[in-house]
Parts: C-alpha cells; structure tokens; sequence
C-alpha cells in the first residue's frame, strides 16, 4: 500500500485554517496565563494587607463608626444605599 500523504488546503483555506490554529494557540496562552496568576495570587501574601484590612464581618454583626462630632451634633438618619453608609449629621451650627 502507498504512502497517505494528506493534500494540503486549497489557498481558499489556508487563510482560515491559519486563523483557526492562531486563535487555538492564543487559547492555550490565555489559560495558562490564568493558571499562572492564580497560583501566584495564592502564594503570595502582601505583609503590609494585614495591617490595614480588617477581618469580614460576619452575618449579622455591624462595623463600628468612631466619628469626631463637634459639641452638640448628632446622628439624625443612617441609610444604606447600594454598598454606601449615608449618615446624615445635625448639629446647632449646621444640617
């Protein structure tokens, strides 16, 4: 029996077969890049994080808020909107 040899694409092709072997080279670059920055990201640890994170809070306790007010100011309302704390401050020189 003779040698197979398979024939190569006709130049109507060749254009895409080169972009189908370009973009399944840049799928195996991407997922490795991944794997990689998720390795590193689990290896290393920033020393300085730790000092200015706080623990999670967990469900159902609430963040403590130590705010200067000036003599005679209080908390009038305390909202959430979104993700954002909105504290509305009244005191005798301004609202």
């Amino acid at each position: 029996m003779a040698d197979v040899v398979p024939e190569t694409p006709p130049p109507a092709n060749r254009g895409l077969w080169m972009l189908v072997i370009g973009l399944g080279i840049a799928i195996l670059v991407v997922v490795a890049l991944m794997i990689g920055f998720a390795i590193k990201n689990a290896y290393s640890k920033d020393p300085g994080a730790t000092a200015t994170q706080q623990a999670p809070l967990q469900p159902g306790a609430s963040p403590e808020l130590n705010m200067d007010l000036e003599a005679g100011a209080a908390v009038t309302d305390a909202r959430m909107d979104g993700t954002h704390l909105i504290v509305r401050i009244t005191s005798p020189s301004s609202d």
